[in-house]
């Protein structure tokens, strides 16, 4: 039997990293072969009770984030990199702390790059590290190392056994820092929970344009939403929702600028949304604007629900996507536009592709990242 502490940055059962982290640890744990204890950073209901009905351990040790947050004001991004600073060392003394909480596991396992904390106990207790990377950093999440990506991968390589990364864009951001030999590519496994979907065509209404996840520079929201205020001026009538956490200053922004353009008729803020399978079959097209996406678990959740994605030709999304079979892909506002209008003029295009991205998408739904992780364990 191995015994493996899975190591959780957040504990919010929805948000991305952790949704596809759950995934693989829920499979994991029905293998007689694991002994599985989560560590959460704090006790919330919804996940506590997620793994006490799925009969998986946990424990909860106060941890923070050790990136720093890249902002417009320059005393803004200072503070944030202070900050980012006394969480480094926190965690360090922290992981002196609860040395302890490792001594009887053969593997330690970090979920994304934004916690240190697994790295520096397995580096107190010689005990071996696998480190999950989700995410670029200031390219999409505008969150950066305190060292700098060089160092922080070098740092990474350093105390970690394996680095797992979930994306062919992703292995090129991190591999010139990176062993060759330690790095491994898993795209995430996403569950398909549309079993009883039915899409009803969209044939006279106007289009209805979804963008989800978290609302963030990095995510390009209001990249899009200047597309379309032009689009309007055009005489081009849409519906755009946006599902996510409407308190941060960027998300206040982009509401006060939709407010002041009039534009409030045609774009909503729906905040934090828990039936996001009903919130799907209500729109027709999915858009991804993400300045770099490092996978985009949102756009197979989207493919899952038969809908069109439109999406910026970076990152990951390129991997995804074969522009005008099973999605579209845009690179600036006149491609941008093109795509839209096209798909207007040609209502059929969103049935005919999303029949295309549902197939395409049931591959990252038979629990593929579950057994190549089952593998890796196995082998370290």
């Amino acid at each position: 039997m191995k015994k493996v502490l899975f190591i959780l940055h957040d504990s919010d059962p929805l948000s991305g990293a952790t949704a596809s982290m759950l995934e693989i640890i829920m499979e994991l744990n029905s293998n007689p072969y694991y002994d599985i204890t989560v560590l959460i950073p704090n006790d919330t209901k919804e996940l506590s009770q997620l793994l006490t009905e799925n009969s998986i351990k946990y424990v909860i040790i106060r941890l923070y984030h050790c990136r720093y947050l890249k902002q417009k004001s320059f005393l803004n991004s200072a503070i944030s990199y202070c900050k980012a600073i006394v969480r480094v060392f926190h965690s360090f003394l922290q992981s002196i702390k609860e040395r302890k909480v490792a001594s009887n596991f053969d593997i330690i396992y970090s979920n994304t790059s934004s916690i240190y904390f697994g790295a520096f106990l397995s580096l107190i207790t010689n005990t071996k590290h696998i480190w999950h990377f989700r995410e670029f950093g200031i390219e999409d999440q505008s969150a950066g190392h305190i060292v700098g990506n060089k160092l922080f991968y070098k740092f990474a390589d350093f105390s970690s056994c394996k680095i797992i990364v979930i994306s062919k864009a992703l292995i090129v951001h991190v591999q010139c820092n990176v062993n060759k030999d330690k790095l491994v590519m898993i795209y995430n496994d996403v569950k398909n929970v549309n079993v009883d979907f039915e899409r009803v065509a969209n044939t006279n209404n106007p289009l209805r344009l979804l963008i989800t996840g978290s609302i963030t520079k990095g995510k390009g929201q209001e990249q899009v939403i200047l597309y379309l205020e032009k689009l309007k001026s055009m005489n081009f009538d849409f519906e755009l929702s946006l599902a996510g956490d409407c308190s941060t200053q960027y998300a206040i922004d982009l509401q006060s600028y939709v407010e002041s353009k009039n534009l409030g008729d045609n774009v909503k803020f729906l905040g934090f949304c828990n039936d996001m399978k009903h919130v799907r079959l209500s729109h027709d097209i999915a858009l991804i604007p993400s300045i770099s996406e490092a996978f985009g678990r949102v756009t197979i959740e989207a493919m899952h629900s038969k809908m069109v994605v439109l999406a910026s030709n970076t990152g990951a999304n390129l991997e995804l996507i074969n522009h005008g079979s099973n999605g579209y892909l845009y690179s600036d506002e006149q491609s941008f536009a093109e795509c839209l209008l096209s798909i207007n003029e040609n209502r059929e295009k969103l049935i005919d592709v999303g029949n295309n991205a549902i197939i395409f998408s049931s591959q990252f739904s038979v629990k593929t990242a579950s057994k190549k992780i089952d593998s890796l364990l196995r082998l370290c």
